[in-house]
């Protein structure tokens, strides 16, 4: 699932001055402007806005898209302090890596989108002056774009789990290494900011073990299945699976699309 685009009701907000912190007292106020790895000062709430999940083939580009202007103007935005919907669970893993939701930079947001326009009928690009000038089309404005990086987010949990996972391997306790890897968008709640993810990797122990017999006894692949709070950057390992013998490529990406289809027909 390559993109994929979820209706929401809340857009982070890095905005500042007064609108934002009037309401905020000290402590809050110091929540919002802390060198903490959190993506954004507030939410505000919005009358019409989408998540656009965009495939980068490292990590997701997730793009949040108001429509005609998008923010309700009566309602204040919701400091991250105040909000219990970004509570995590008790299990959750805080990462040492910083990257794993990285935010846009402010000055190449506009620059990364090309406006374009479409026929009303038959949905393909058209430079009709007529749209242009239209006064019934829809506005649709970048208000916000993160990207989460699967990479980042894979290194920092085989970082964690190089006891467990690699005892007999050389590279435990030494240079690290990445796998091959391939993940795939099981879910999103853009409104909690919670985003979950499986990802299949090679096992590269068992490819430097030279005894058939030990082998046979470790998995080909490894998948684990994780859940990512994209505001705090901390993720929940939710389930850790094997494969005796997706050895290639195309064998785990195959493995990886059947996994998050079947764990998205569970929910």
């Amino acid at each position: 699932m390559r993109n994929s685009l979820w209706p929401a009701t809340r857009i982070p907000t890095k905005m500042g001055g007064n609108h934002l912190h009037k309401n905020m007292d000290s402590k809050e106020n110091n929540f919002c402007n802390s060198s903490s790895p959190f993506l954004c000062h507030a939410l505000r709430k919005s009358l019409s806005a989408y998540v656009l999940f965009n495939d980068e083939d490292d990590g997701y580009r997730i793009t949040w898209i108001a429509v005609d202007g998008g923010f309700d103007d009566d309602d204040e935005p919701i400091p991250h302090a105040n909000s219990s919907s970004f509570e995590n669970s008790p299990n959750s893993v805080r990462p040492t890596r910083k990257d794993i939701v990285v935010p846009s930079d402010d000055d190449s947001l506009g620059s990364n989108w090309e406006e374009c326009f479409s026929d009303p009928v038959t949905g393909h690009r058209t430079n009709d002056d007529a749209l242009h000038l239209s006064s019934h089309r829809s506005s649709l404005n970048i208000a916000f774009e993160v990207y989460l990086r699967i990479d980042a987010l894979l290194s920092d949990i085989l970082s964690r789990r190089q006891s467990s996972l690699f005892q007999q391997s050389p590279y435990y306790n030494n240079t690290f290494f990445m796998p091959e890897f391939f993940y795939n968008l099981i879910s999103a709640c853009p409104d909690s900011l919670k985003v979950k993810v499986v990802i299949v990797f090679s096992n590269k122990e068992k490819m430097m073990m030279h005894s058939s017999s030990a082998k046979m006894a470790v998995p080909s692949a490894l998948g684990i299945f994780a859940e990512v709070n994209l505001f705090d950057q901390t993720y929940d390992e939710l389930k850790w699976v094997q494969h005796p013998s997706c050895n290639d490529a195309f064998s785990m990406k195959q493995w990886c699309h059947s996994l998050a289809l079947n764990w998205r027909m569970k929910e």
